[in-house]
């Protein structure tokens, strides 16, 4: 029986994402390149790494949880990996910068993910509005007559929106929200006013103008060294009283004590799927506020959207074995931006 060819594309992936990624069954080749699986749920640290080196694929295809990459095993160090193809988008847990920095090929979801973040913060933001929390699970006598007198609902149309953060997911929202022609304001450091403008968005002069002026404020932030803990307790009393405040940015720009605080002291509804530590601790404040709608991270997954993830990653891998260039490839600035 003749043996199989050597693989040149390695897929690592978690046995509970292979039928997410590929729902029509994982690749057994791509662009006339052998592919092998690799599942690493129960592999320990050095069964990983004698599996890589076995493998000696020149292209790694990687998802959510996956081990670290070492240098050696890439070409940078006398390895043969040439090209690391992420379906998901952070990539800082995979790579140090320094790989990226000395040449190693790495790539991600790209924008694939923002128009599916942005429908979510939507929903996020009207289930706020709309008090969700507080007749979700109401038993049946909280259905009569009059009923709704005391919920303070209110919708999109009545509310001043302020977005922190221009990326991809912002500007995503600003067009979801343009039917509902609610004025908008942004602030960015660094990004030139003009393009807010041209989003139809107003340019707030800083974070604290803006959060004086949005009664729903949305977090769409990169996290970097200088955003990290922006949102501290002296910015978060700058919201008006009643105002919803959404995060679905990063959970690290947020001081989460003061949050929870000033969210009692200002009767602030909340809508946070992103949390400085995740899994959020079951002795978080935050999961003792009333009205907060808390969801653990899930903002860019979706059926379909894993789907495309498989897809795109077979896509990008072709790329690379046809032309060397994939698409969507991570730059240093963009390493630096996320998390």
């Amino acid at each position: 029986m003749p043996s199989q060819p050597a693989p040149t594309i390695l897929i690592s992936l978690a046995a509970a994402n292979q039928r997410q990624f590929f729902p029509v069954g994982v690749p057994d080749q791509i662009a006339g390149h052998p592919c092998a699986l690799l599942t690493f749920d129960d592999l320990s640290a050095e069964e990983y790494d004698r599996a890589i080196r076995e493998a000696a694929p020149r292209a790694l295809i990687t998802g959510w949880g996956n081990p670290s990459i070492d240098r050696e095993w890439t070409t940078l160090a006398g390895g043969t990996i040439e090209y690391v193809c992420h379906t998901g988008g952070g990539v800082r847990h995979l790579i140090t910068r320094e790989m990226l920095a000395d040449g190693l090929l790495v790539s991600n979801w790209g924008p694939l993910a923002a128009p599916i973040v942005a429908e979510f913060t939507l929903m996020i933001m009207i289930a706020s509005l709309r008090n969700l929390r507080g007749w979700l699970g109401a038993p049946p006598e909280f259905f009569s007559h009059g009923f709704h007198e005391s919920m303070e609902l209110r919708s999109i149309r009545n509310e001043n929106v302020g977005i922190y953060g221009f990326g991809g997911i912002a500007r995503e929202l600003i067009d979801l929200l343009a039917p509902f022609q609610a004025p908008i304001s942004v602030f960015s450091e660094g990004v030139p006013p003009a393009l807010i403008e041209n989003k139809g968005a107003r340019v707030a002069e800083s974070l604290e103008v803006l959060c004086t002026e949005a009664s729903v404020f949305v977090c769409l932030e990169a996290l970097t060294p200088r955003t990290r803990g922006t949102l501290d307790r002296a910015t978060l009393e700058r919201l008006p009283i009643d105002a919803v405040f959404v995060n679905v940015g990063r959970g690290a720009l947020v001081d989460e004590t003061a949050l929870a605080q000033v969210a009692r002291e200002r009767n602030l509804r909340l809508a946070c799927d992103v949390f400085a530590e995740e899994p959020l601790p079951a002795e978080s404040e935050l999961r003792s506020l009333p009205t907060a709608i808390l969801s653990p991270h899930l903002a860019g997954i979706t059926n379909s959207l894993t789907a495309d993830m498989g897809r795109v990653a077979v896509e990008n891998c072709a790329r690379f074995f046809e032309e060397g260039r994939p698409q969507h490839l991570v730059t240093i600035e963009a390493y630096d931006r996320a998390t």
